[in-house]
């Protein structure tokens, strides 16, 4: 490969790694602004340098997109022209733009990540941003480190706990993935498995009860999916291995234990904190949130009051909420009510389409990799990915942030190179 052909993926693979670790400081929105300027202006980088490439062959073949493309444009198109009746179009757009410039990257990655190879440097890239983004929180909680802004720590550069959950959640089993798949007997093994533990160290920090739950299920769904599928994992096991989980295990254990002020035990706070999971006390003010969005749901039905222009019309409807919630509302902890709030039965079916469409991708695409160890893994590592965001957004707002959206969509590329 020449040096001009290389130019976009190894430019694709920076902007990977990079764009989770951007912040700026000075600004009242210092982490997801410049995370997605910075994206938007990757992403037109290097659509023009991979369109440059492929023009000096005479051509511009495209690999061909996977089904589900169709309905996510659909969903995408919906949501844009919402903006055309919406009370503020500018709220529109500034929602519309963060999905359009990820587009980019699932289209791009879906060109460029045409191997086995490619698809886990993207992947390890991901990976180590998580592990980045995770160290930087565990500092934070533990040392104190203040030289970047938080409104809820540890929120490593992320501005909030909960939005650095979002990211989080997204690459727990991707590197779960890169731990089974790395060769038996080397180094990887080992970093991967340490680097994992680390991240879950954070999460548990984070006390993110969303988070705790989402990636419970991943788990549970990751059991479900061997036992149905028979893989022998045994094939990819190894005493070092073994060695480096157990290692990785006992870090956890201890470092759950370890707070600012040095050794408490942790066990019983997280099992608190875990149980609250299912307290109608603990969640009051987000059903009371819900139920007041379920009022202009049935105020506006078919269509919607426009992308990102809940927060216009909630003060009209807030009753339920109004005394537990005393904040300026811009989300409503549910991305799907939001979403049907927002975009209406139209954008609501149009999404419920794209879901559909995909989970029918997923299953005929890991039927074909039958046979194939790694392949079956990378597919449900990626697929359990998007569950376990899926999961989260019943509680927060991914679909809301860029880097959340930028790494779906990422993800939904490789899915499409991994079923050529």
């Amino acid at each position: 490969m020449t040096i001009l052909k290389k130019t976009p993926v190894i430019i694709f693979l920076y902007t990977v790694f990079l764009a989770p670790l951007v912040w700026f400081p000075g600004l009242s929105d210092f982490s997801n602004l410049p995370q997605r300027i910075f994206l938007e202006t990757l992403g037109i980088l290097l659509c023009f340098s991979w369109l440059t490439t492929q023009a000096t062959d005479n051509g511009l073949p495209f690999h061909r997109f996977p089904f589900f493309t169709w309905p996510l444009l659909g969903f995408l198109g919906w949501a844009m022209f919402t903006g055309v009746y919406a009370l503020n179009p500018y709220e529109t757009w500034e929602i519309g733009r963060q999905w359009l410039a990820a587009l980019l990257f699932f289209l791009l990655a879906s060109q460029l990540m045409i191997s086995s190879a490619r698809r886990r440097q993207v992947l390890i890239a991901l990976f180590t941003a998580a592990f980045l983004v995770a160290m930087l929180g565990i500092s934070q909680h533990l040392f104190g480190l203040s030289w970047i802004p938080q409104l809820a720590p540890p929120a490593a550069n992320f501005a909030n706990k909960n939005m650095a959950v979002h990211f989080i959640v997204l690459l727990f089993p991707v590197g779960t993935f890169l731990f089974l798949t790395a060769k038996k007997d080397t180094t990887a093994a080992w970093a991967t498995s340490l680097m994992l533990s680390q991240i879950v160290v954070y999460l548990i920090y984070t006390q993110t009860r969303a988070g705790w739950l989402a990636v419970t299920c991943q788990c549970l769904l990751f059991v479900v999916l061997r036992k149905t599928t028979r893989l022998n994992l045994s094939l990819l096991w190894s005493r070092q291995k073994k060695w480096a989980m157990l290692t990785s295990l006992l870090v956890v254990l201890t470092m759950m234990n370890i707070g600012p002020a040095g050794f408490i035990p942790g066990y019983e706070a997280v099992g608190l904190r875990a149980a609250s999971i299912a307290s109608i006390q603990g969640n009051h003010v987000r059903f009371a949130i819900w139920t007041d969005t379920i009022t202009l749901i049935q105020q506006h039905p078919l269509l919607g009051v426009g992308l990102g222009n809940l927060k216009v019309h909630f003060p009209s409807v807030q009753k339920e909420s109004l005394f537990l919630y005393d904040q300026y509302l811009k989300d409503v902890h549910n991305d799907y009510l939001q979403i049907w709030a927002e975009l209406g039965l139209v954008g609501l079916t149009l999404f419920i389409f794209f879901i559909g469409s995909l989970g029918v991708f997923l299953f005929r695409t890991h039927k074909e990799c039958t046979g194939h160890l790694a392949k079956t893994l990378e597919l449900q590592a990626m697929g359990l990915s998007l569950a376990g965001i899926g999961i989260n957004a019943l509680f927060c707002f991914p679909l809301e942030r860029m880097i959340p959206v930028f790494t779906i969509m990422v993800l939904l590329g490789l899915l499409a190179s991994l079923a050529r």
